[in-house]
């Protein structure tokens, strides 16, 4: 066992093929796939009740020492602990850096950071930073069946009470948030819906 460490997402990256509905049970299959000495990728399959694939999902994650907050390298014993596998479900070895869009303009979205966005790490849970950059999205793009695809980069996790301003863009033929501390020096996630 290893205690002192604890894994941090870093990047996610979702294709859905078909929404099942709501109450509808659905099966989960998921495995460590590469790494290297720093990250690590876990890949997902979700299939609905007829054994349909709807969704593929990739992630990208970061062994942190929880008390220095600094990344670690991934020794072979945390890989072995896994198990992990060589098939991907985008058929790559990784998940390609999401590049800010060039035109990001004034903010149209702010929020602060409460108690119930926490995680264990004491930032923001990264599932709430998808929440509110569906918030931050114009009435259009939210309503549009297009979002099948998305992607998260996390940058620098938002804590309790922080400022976040979210940025909107379209930006070659797809819809960015990018969220930024209040004084826009630092980039805490950017989400692409494509």
């Amino acid at each position: 066992m290893m205690f002192g460490f604890s894994w941090v997402l870093l990047h996610w990256k979702v294709k859905v093929f078909n929404r099942p509905l709501y109450s509808k049970n659905l099966k989960v299959r998921t495995w460590g796939g590469y790494y290297n000495k720093f990250y690590t990728l876990r890949d997902f399959e979700i299939y609905d009740e007829n054994n349909n694939l709807v969704c593929i999902a990739s992630s990208k994650w970061a062994l942190v020492d929880v008390n220095t907050k600094s990344i670690s390298r991934i020794t072979p014993y945390a890989i072995d602990r896994y198990e992990c596998e060589t098939k991907t479900v985008f058929g790559e070895n990784d998940i390609p850096k999401i590049k800010v869009p060039e035109i990001l303009g004034s903010p149209c979205y702010t929020f602060k950071v409460l108690k119930r966005d926490i995680d264990i790490n004491n930032h923001m849970n990264n599932v709430h930073y998808l929440d509110y950059a569906l918030e931050a999205l114009p009435e259009d793009a939210y309503t549009l069946d297009e979002a099948n695809e998305l992607e998260i980069m996390y940058k620098s996790g938002a804590k309790l009470g922080s400022t976040v301003n979210c940025y909107y863009t379209f930006y070659e033929n797809n819809h960015y948030v990018v969220m930024k501390n209040e004084d826009g020096s630092q980039i805490h996630a950017i989400v692409k819906f494509a």
